[in-house]
């Protein structure tokens, strides 16, 4: 392999004497297994090479295995000592009460204002990585990137960028949005006016099982560590697409039509059930979301939540549609003529009293019925257009919350439901101007 200087001298990188006005922080846990510390020492040692000495960071002694620390998470975090496991889907996030993230950004950019320790301002937002890279998925790239974007830089304020490459397994299609929403990052980008973009991988089979990013060559060992390496060169033009300039609160012209891609909130997606007619519900117990009659007789419907608070106040919304992904099923829905299609309808906020699934999401009364319907689907499942009603019924601007709710008539003669996923598999698509 040649040397980093022989490689700039040949034009594939920048001169690494640029590295001397750079930072380096670098973490491993003292029991990692799977890239040892020993390996780790090595990277240190590469960078003093370059760096001088208070330029680096170098945090060994964390008593924990492969993966990211953080401070806090939701319930898909796991305690410090906890060994993740990739069988399970473990997003390899655990919580050591020790803020890397916060002390990654803060020696990279100097000091912070404090991190947002309550709810976030801004928005996860899906976007289509085949604008960056034809044919993604065949080196390696999900069709969908993520980013963090707080209120105040999809408002307008200048804003810097942060790019976060997550770890083998963490790719969204594999562990939802698990990482995307736990990196800890997004708490500090919150308050310090900072994207946070998370280009995507996916799995290929036998090149590149575990979704890794190519740190190894698998989409070309001669060319995939340097300026023109085929994943480097399309997130060198998504961090392009952010520094473009813009005009207006949406990002664009008047009357230009901007879309934006919502991932629901797998922390407040849910089931509800109940018998025809009504009588009294209850919430689901799997991870997966059903939407059908179950075979103890009982009406699923599944209720998703967005936070829709990109969406400008006050922006007129030109298009929506939902697209979800087949999880499982039992019997086919579909064929039974009373049960129809999948139907959609929508709350201005929340159905209940709160965010998260709860039985009165079962017969509440929406602020848009039936805005929209998903016909049979084996993969994705795509829905028709909202109506002009579903559109008008999605919430806007600051703090603004949307939940959908699926389901099948209650008129189905015999059990058959299907569950779909949620999180980073279940996604809105909203164009406005």
């Amino acid at each position: 392999m040649p040397s980093s200087r022989a490689r700039a001298a040949a034009g594939l990188i920048d001169n690494p004497a640029n590295l001397a006005r750079q930072k380096a922080w670098i973490f491993v846990g003292t029991d990692d297994d799977v890239v040892r510390p020993a390996v780790v020492d090595t990277l240190s040692a590469y960078y003093a090479n370059f760096m001088p000495a208070q330029n680096i960071v170098y945090r060994h002694d964390i008593e924990t295995f492969h993966n990211q620390v953080v401070l806090e998470g939701d319930r898909r975090v796991q305690p410090c000592a906890y060994k993740n496991n990739a069988i399970l889907r473990d997003a390899y996030v655990n919580d050591c009460d020790y803020d890397a993230a916060g002390e990654l950004l803060q020696h990279i950019y100097g000091p912070l204002a404090p991190r947002n320790g309550g709810v976030l301002s801004g928005s996860f937002i899906a976007f289509n990585q085949n604008e960056f890279i034809a044919g993604a998925r065949s080196a390696g790239m999900d069709d969908s990137g993520w980013a963090y974007v707080p209120a105040s830089c999809a408002q307008g304020a200048q804003c810097r960028g942060h790019v976060a490459f997550h770890g083998c397994f963490q790719y969204a299609q594999y562990v939802d949005d698990a990482y995307v929403r736990n990196s800890g990052l997004n708490q500090w980008a919150d308050s310090n006016r900072l994207i946070v973009l998370y280009p995507q991988t996916v799995s290929i089979a036998l090149r590149n099982p575990n979704g890794c990013f190519d740190w190894w060559g698998y989409t070309s060992p001669d060319t995939y560590d340097t300026r023109n390496g085929v994943q480097i060169a399309p997130v060198k033009r998504m961090l392009d697409r952010l520094a473009a300039p813009r005009t207006g609160a949406g990002g664009g012209g008047a009357g230009e039509v901007h879309q934006l891609v919502f991932a629901s909130n797998a922390a407040d997606d849910g089931y509800v059930k109940a018998r025809a007619g009504g009588g009294a519900a209850e919430t689901g117990v799997f991870s997966s979301l059903a939407t059908g009659r179950g075979s103890d007789g009982k009406f699923n419907r599944a209720v998703l939540s967005f936070d829709t608070s990109a969406i400008p106040a006050g922006a007129t919304v030109v298009r929506a549609v939902l697209r979800v992904t087949h999880h499982w099923r039992f019997g086919y829905p579909w064929d039974d003529a009373a049960a129809g299609p999948i139907t959609i309808d929508v709350a201005r906020g929340v159905f209940g009293a709160r965010a998260s699934a709860e039985p009165a999401d079962w017969g509440v009364s929406p602020t848009a019925a039936a805005v929209a319907s998903i016909a049979r689907f084996t993969g994705a499942g795509l829905s028709g257009p909202f109506s002009a009603a579903g559109l008008a019924a999605l919430n806007q601007g600051s703090g603004a919350i949307t939940q959908l709710r699926l389901q099948f008539s209650d008129k189905q003669s015999a059990p058959g439901y299907v569950r779909i996923a949620d999180g980073a598999l279940a996604t809105l698509s909203v164009d406005y101007r």
